[in-house]
């Protein structure tokens, strides 16, 4: 009996022990989900620096946030994860500033950051489009040319503040420009942007339908690893995302039978964020079918004949004896031979125009009569 109330008392200290445990590692990660990042921005003059750009990556390249400073130049960046970060700091008159910050300890607040003013210094932004980069920069007085870099190698030179850098997906590239003057001097070049082209969505996607699941299967997108699936909501007018996958097929199960569905797929990136979607495709579940009603079975002399309720489903009907399947009749009634005497029990299920078996009928039994007697 003591040895039971140890091994009691040891079992109920290891169950409140494992849910301290986990309370506590709940807590913790829970206290560490997100940081902030805040401070405030001075000129050159210590004055306030208003409605400057700030732009936040994280340690993968993945441009986070965007964000402006307010009119006393104070800013906060919040909801964000542990990680390393950098800022890019762009305000007018050619000021500019990069900034590394490491959030992996805590909030990082009250930074005091005054960017160093160069007005020969291009300041840059990036936009993604589908297998594209697009660097864009402010002119500069008196710059005669533009040199691009990508990934600190020479890519191009542009007479213009535009230039396209044609690349594929599924990686991230840093950017950079520099100003060309007359006699080759050079500007410094452009604080570091980040970019990435987008992949093509999926093409040729097909739907198949069994009763009320829809299949999809659509090309592979070359270096694509996965891909993300939307479906129409018609309440709120827009598409949801259902579902993502790493291969170039999803089946969506147990929807509503007689129903139309609208999805569109889209290609998700190393960063793991969906390119452009697909055109939408349809496909309609199956209307469902249900048992058949009425069954009788009458006993005849060696023979039963069963008749059933047709139904406006069905194209043909498969018939079971004792739970094997007899015959397959497109009419709602059968005669079955039988052995004199001999008890068996039937049920009946409809066959769609897709092919479709529904479920059993409930089953009906009879005994088969005796023929009379010869005189």
């Amino acid at each position: 009996m003591e040895l039971l109330l140890t091994f009691k008392g040891y079992f109920i200290f290891f169950k409140l022990f494992r849910y301290l445990i986990f309370i506590f590692f709940v807590s913790l990660s829970s206290g560490q989900n997100t940081f902030s990042i805040s401070g405030k921005l001075l000129d050159k003059d210590g004055e306030d620096m208003r409605d400057a750009k700030l732009n936040l990556y994280k340690s993968n390249k993945y441009l986070v946030k965007q964000e402006e400073s307010g009119r006393n130049g104070k800013f906060k960046l919040s909801k964000l994860k542990p990680d390393k970060y950098t800022i890019n700091i762009y305000g007018k008159n050619g000021y500019s500033q990069t900034k590394e910050i490491d959030l992996t300890g805590g909030d990082v607040k009250n930074l005091e950051i005054t960017p160093k003013q160069d007005r020969k210094q291009p300041q840059i932004e990036v936009e993604t489009f589908t297998g594209e980069v697009k660097i864009k920069w402010t002119p500069i007085v008196d710059a005669q040319e533009y040199i691009v870099f990508r990934d600190n190698e020479e890519i191009g030179r542009s007479s213009e503040n535009i230039y396209s850098d044609s690349i594929a997906g599924g990686k991230s590239y840093s950017y950079s420009v520099s100003a060309l003057f007359i006699g080759g001097s050079k500007s410094s070049r452009s604080l570091t942007e980040y970019g990435k082209s987008s992949f093509e969505f999926p093409k040729n996607i097909s739907t198949t339908v069994k009763k009320n699941t829809i299949s999809l299967n659509w090309d592979k997108v070359e270096n694509v690893k996965a891909y993300v699936i939307y479906m129409y909501n018609s309440i709120k007018d827009d598409y949801k995302v259902v579902s993502a996958t790493s291969k170039n097929k999803y089946q969506h199960l147990k929807l509503n039978y007689d129903k139309e569905y609208i999805y569109k797929v889209a290609s998700l990136d190393h960063h793991k964020k969906p390119g452009p979607q697909s055109d939408p495709v349809k496909a309609k579940t199956h209307p469902e079918l249900k048992k058949i009603k009425g069954l009788k079975a009458d006993a005849g002399e060696s023979q039963v004949k069963l008749s059933w309720s047709l139904y406006d489903l069905a194209v043909s009907y498969k018939v079971y004896q004792n739970g094997s399947v007899i015959d397959t009749v497109k009419n709602s009634d059968l005669l079955v031979e039988t052995d004199p005497g001999s008890e068996n029990c039937f049920t009946i299920s409809a066959i769609d125009q897709f092919g479709i078996e529904g479920p059993q009928s409930d089953m009906v039994c009879d005994v088969a009569q005796y023929p009379p007697p010869e005189n």
